[in-house]
């Protein structure tokens, strides 16, 4: 069974290079290295494997810190909705209803794409999308007014 290799004090400092945004050619300057030698010690197995969980470690520490500005956002923001001040309160809604009906918007425009052939749907424009989703929308509203007309005779019989 074969050891795992350790890194050499380079190959950590070039793990650490290459996260914080280098490039080969950049970090083999900072260490005084030859490019080649970079791209070979990247190659190796340790090496590789030392990237990944570093790189799998940033990751996670910068989702956390994501999460919780996050948090301190949405924070902020419902202050802001439960300030005095009219138009404090009028900007904080704006910014939350923008951000809001273009993702319900999508919602809206994948469920009607969901009525469509799916085999059809990669071979339409946006334009006949949203021309196909208002022919719904007006068939729904017919529909409804149908409803509404028969009900009260339904009602009588």
């Amino acid at each position: 069974m074969a050891e795992e290799e350790i890194l050499t004090v380079k190959q950590s400092q070039l793990i650490e290079l290459i996260i914080a945004g280098k490039t080969q050619e950049e970090a083999a300057t900072t260490l005084e290295v030859g490019a080649r030698t970079v791209a070979r010690w990247m190659t190796l197995p340790h090496v590789k494997k030392a990237y990944e969980e570093l790189k799998s470690d940033v990751s996670l520490q910068v989702r956390e810190k994501i999460k919780g500005l996050s948090d301190k956002a949405l924070d902020a923001l419902k202050d802001s909705l439960e300030c005095k001040s009219s138009l404090v309160k009028f900007q904080a809604s704006t910014y939350v209803l923008e951000r809001v009906a273009p993702a319900e918007k999508q919602t809206q425009q994948s469920q009607e794409d969901e009525r469509i052939d799916a085999n059809l749907v990669p071979y339409m424009t946006n334009e006949e999308r949203i021309t196909v989703a208002d022919i719904i929308q007006r068939a729904k509203e017919r529909k409804v007014e149908a409803e509404e007309k028969i009900t009260p005779i339904r009602k009588h019989a």
